[in-house]
């Protein structure tokens, strides 16, 4: 087969083909300190998209709307909402945590009235110093204006000034601290006592024997719960309502990759017939529902008009589960903690539980093997068995 012929100035890029067209934008010093003519390459699927990008760019740079003289606090403002909001690379939760961490170091501060001109890292510092949030508050918004200074550095606006910024350090968790968990009494009541047609027991069943986020469940298709296995390759997120400079944005959820490569995993359900029976009896009470109330859906766990479940909407109606079968209330979360320390008191390898939490690192892990006595221990190095 013939090899397609490359089309003049087209370019690739992570696999795929751009036209790229080079135009000048104005003047620069190089190095002997001369000033010379400065050029930039604009890039679009097609020819006509490179152009109207190079001409967004000088409308950017001449129309005297956003330059160095514009004050800080309305460039970020446009730049969200034009710039950073578009940026597919970024994952939207992700987005979202960074504009929310901004907005809670930054606003009142009066650095967001000064021209970005004169701003300098110092000021930035200061802001960040002065703030009372948390350490971690403090990072995602510190990541947020590193990249607004990296897109003015790109437009030739500003110099990156965010290089020298320090966090303070942040408050590590006792290793050694006991992590909750459910009784097996409590897990007992949940599995007895749930009503067979409540909207959240196939869910607390899955928690339970799968220990998997509340996030990969509530994104489970019917597909993903089959022969035998539950396949977790995704997962729900929310999306807070983030201020912009048309307003303020609706909180949605949607669907996003899981939260790490090793969170996308395949384990057995298991006792399967047990499970199989709960996924059967859910599937029959759902599809009667969508014939009923009139919507289509592939997810298996959605509000009765179909939509996805807010994670706000879980967590209350798990508080008013908990209260009615009289178990004490605690995180949903809770039950990954519970399937996690059951498999390290079973004395399965860290590893292996790493794996099956979906877990970036073992590390993450070790914190459900502070639960076990010395019995539990002495019990698993038994299990050991060399030559």
């Amino acid at each position: 087969m013939a090899e397609k012929k490359k089309r003049r100035n087209e370019v690739c890029v992570g696999g795929y083909s751009y036209q790229k067209i080079c135009r000048k934008v104005g003047m620069k010093q190089n190095k002997a300190g001369k000033w010379v003519p400065e050029y930039k390459n604009f890039y679009g699927k097609t020819k006509k998209e490179a152009i109207a990008k190079y001409e967004a760019y000088k409308n950017i740079r001449s129309n005297g709307k956003f330059n160095s003289n514009t004050c800080l606090g309305e460039f970020i403002t446009w730049w969200t909402d034009n710039v950073y909001l578009q940026d597919s690379s970024v994952k939207p939760g992700t987005r979202t945590l960074h504009i929310n961490s901004y907005h809670n170091v930054f606003d009142g501060c009066g650095v967001l009235g000064m021209s970005v001109s004169e701003i300098t890292g110092a000021d930035l510092q200061a802001v960040m110093s002065a703030s009372s949030r948390g350490a971690t508050t403090k990072r995602h918004a510190r990541s947020f204006i590193k990249r607004f200074y990296i897109y003015l550095e790109s437009q030739h606006i500003a110099k990156n000034i965010t290089n020298c910024l320090v966090l303070p350090e942040a408050e590590h968790r006792k290793t050694d601290q006991a992590i909750e968990t459910f009784t097996d009494e409590e897990i007992a009541k949940f599995l007895n006592k749930t009503p067979s047609d409540h909207r959240l027991r196939l869910l607390i069943v899955l928690a339970i024997y799968t220990g998997a986020r509340i996030g990969e469940l509530s994104a489970l298709t019917y597909a993903d719960l089959e022969n035998g296995k539950i396949n977790i390759n995704k997962q729900l997120v929310e999306i807070d309502p983030i201020i912009t400079e048309r307003g303020k944005t609706k909180a949605r959820a949607e669907i996003s990759e899981t939260k790490t490569k090793a969170s996308v995993r395949t384990l057995p359900l298991e006792p399967l017939d047990f499970i199989q029976k709960e996924i059967n009896n859910h599937h029959k009470w759902h599809r009667a529902e969508m014939l009923k109330r009139g919507y289509r859906t592939q997810y298996v766990f959605t509000t009765s008009s179909g939509e996805l479940y807010f994670k706000s909407s879980i967590r209350t109606a798990f508080t008013r589960l908990c209260k009615s079968i009289e178990v004490e209330k605690k995180s949903i979360h809770v039950f990954r903690h519970t399937f996690g320390s059951k498999l390290a008191k079973s004395g399965v390898p860290i590893q292996d539980v790493s794996k099956m939490m979906g877990h970036d690192s073992i590390t993450v892990t070790a914190k459900y093997y502070v639960n076990i006595d010395d019995d539990q221990k002495r019990s698993a190095l038994k299990k050991l068995a060399f030559g």
